[in-house]
C-alpha cells in the first residue's frame, strides 16, 4: 500500500499529514507567516520522511493533475492567481500564502519527490460548464480534497457504495467560508471562499456594482473585510 503525504494550505496554517498503508505516521501543522519567511522548510520536512510514493503538494486554485516537473511561472500563476511583484496583500500569513508559495513550490521541485498539483473545483468534469459560467473559485483543491474523504467518511458511516453519497460540505477556514455539493458521490456545484458570503477574514464575494465602484480591486481586499473586521471602529475623517 502507498506511503503518501497530503498538504492543506491554508491563511493562517499550513497542515501536512502522513499515511502509511492507511496508518498515520505524520500531523504536523507550520504557521503560514513561518513558511513565508523560511518556504524551505516544508521541501525538508518531506525530506525528513521519505521514501514517499506521492505527495499531494499545496495547489491553491489548482490545475489539471500535474506533476512537479510539469510546473513552470504560468502554471504557478494559475494556481496563485497572483501577478508576481504586486505587494498588495499587507497581512504577513496573506502574503505568505501567495508570495511565499512561489518558492516553496520551487524547493519541492528541488527535492525530486513525487509531487503533484490537484484541480480545485472548476477543473472537474463533473460539475456542469454552465455553472462554471463567470466563476473562477468554485472550491480550492483542498476543499475538493476534504469533499473525497467526505464521501469516504459517509459511505462507511452508512454502509453504501461511493456513488451512493450525496451531502454538502461546509468548510469554515481561518479566512475563508466554502461549500461543496456532492451527488452520487461526485462533486456537482461549488462555492469557493471568494465567491460565496463573508469568511471570518475573507471578503466573500463582491456585487459588480461595488466592484466598479471600488475600481482596481487589490488581492489585499481579499483578505479583509470579513465577519473579523465588521465590530472594528469606523475610520473618522
Amino acid at each position: 500500500m502507498p506511503r503518501v503525504i497530503g498538504v492543506d494550505p491554508g491563511t493562517l496554517s499550513f497542515d501536512v499529514v502522513g499515511l502509511d498503508d492507511g496508518r498515520l505516521f505524520l500531523d504536523a501543522t507550520i504557521a503560514t507567516n513561518d513558511l513565508g519567511r523560511t518556504p524551505a522548510v516544508l521541501a525538508e520536512l518531506l525530506v525528513a520522511h521519505v521514501p514517499l510514493d506521492l505527495v499531494a503538494g499545496p495547489s491553491g486554485y489548482g490545475l489539471p493533475l500535474r506533476r512537479a516537473d510539469e510546473i513552470g511561472d504560468v502554471e504557478i500563476g494559475l494556481m496563485l492567481l497572483s501577478k508576481p511583484g504586486r505587494q498588495s496583500v499587507p497581512d504577513d500569513a496573506a502574503q505568505a500564502t501567495i508570495g511565499g508559495m512561489r518558492r516553496m513550490i520551487a524547493a519541492l521541485q528541488a527535492t525530486g519527490l513525487p509531487v503533484v498539483f490537484l484541480p480545485s473545483a472548476i477543473h472537474l468534469p463533473s460539475i456542469p460548464a454552465y455553472r462554471k459560467a463567470n466563476k473562477i473559485d468554485m472550491g480550492t483543491a483542498d476543499k475538493v480534497c476534504a469533499a473525497a474523504l467526505a464521501v469516504a467518511d459517509q459511505a462507511g458511516r452508512l454502509a453504501c457504495a461511493p456513488d451512493q453519497t450525496s451531502f454538502i460540505l461546509v468548510e469554515l477556514g481561518g479566512a475563508f467560508s466554502a461549500a461543496l455539493a456532492v451527488a452520487g458521490g461526485r462533486i456537482v456545484d461549488g462555492i469557493g471562499g471568494t465567491s460565496g458570503g463573508p469568511g471570518f477574514r475573507g471578503s466573500g464575494a463582491l456585487d459588480a456594482e461595488l466592484a466598479c465602484l471600488l475600481g482596481d480591486i487589490p488581492k489585499a481586499l481579499l483578505f479583509s473585510a470579513g465577519v473579523r473586521s465588521w465590530h472594528e471602529p469606523a475610520a473618522t475623517a
